[in-house]
């Protein structure tokens, strides 16, 4: 590293404080190493350090975000929220999509489980929750359900759900995680067809004269 660097990673190592702190260094074959040091002073004085190559993990941590970035651009851009339930807590994690399908904030959303389902249509309620506690109870292995949610503003939206159920090692679910789509378009689309589908029968049906 350059000389500031260096005097800095000297102070460290003087101070032998026991905490661990990362630092970049320079192989003899020129080759930079990301690493974690620890200094411990030992009661007689002797100092002992230990040292960490972390360049693997660094690189992992590296491509984790860069995958994390990218889907989080293409959730966005779809339109997709992005959930998670810790069963044992009862809290939720939403995306930033999911606070906009919900016609929320983050600000005044309470993450719980709870808060979500004051979000649903009243006659939505039962059957959404049941599919959900299907899901958690082992019944299912998966989690689908479809849903009408009221907005603030008193409008109503259509969301699609999906989730993966997520067990510990006795078979016990632990977490939920899943995403969400708004499907009111497709919704009010299919409503439109099926009265025009049945204004066409009832015509059809109260003309005297056969129609091919």
């Amino acid at each position: 590293p350059d000389p500031d660097y260096r005097e800095q990673a000297l102070a460290y190592m003087l101070k032998a404080t026991a905490e661990w702190k990362e630092f970049e260094i320079v192989s003899k074959s020129g080759n930079r190493i990301n690493s974690e040091w620890c200094n411990i002073k030992l009661k007689d004085g002797t100092q002992i350090g230990i040292g960490i190559d972390t360049t693997e993990r660094k690189k992992t941590e590296a491509e984790i975000q860069s995958i994390t970035s990218r889907l989080q651009l293409a959730t966005s851009t779809a339109n997709i929220g992005i959930w998670e339930v810790d069963i044992n807590s009862n809290k939720i994690i939403w995306n930033n999509v999911m606070y906009k399908l919900h016609g929320v904030s983050p600000e005044t959303f309470l993450s719980t489980y709870d808060s979500w389902k004051v979000l649903l249509h009243p006659d939505d309620l039962p059957e959404a929750n049941k599919e959900f506690q299907m899901a958690i109870q082992g019944q299912q292995q998966e989690y689908h359900s479809e849903y009408r949610i009221i907005w603030p503003d008193k409008s109503i939206r259509y969301i699609k759900a999906t989730g993966f159920i997520e067990l510990d090692d006795s078979g016990k679910a632990i977490r939920v995680i899943g995403t969400n789509m708004d499907i009111t378009e497709r919704k009010l689309g299919e409503q439109t067809l099926k009265v025009s589908e049945n204004r066409m029968r009832t015509i059809l049906e109260a003309s005297p004269v056969p129609m091919v």
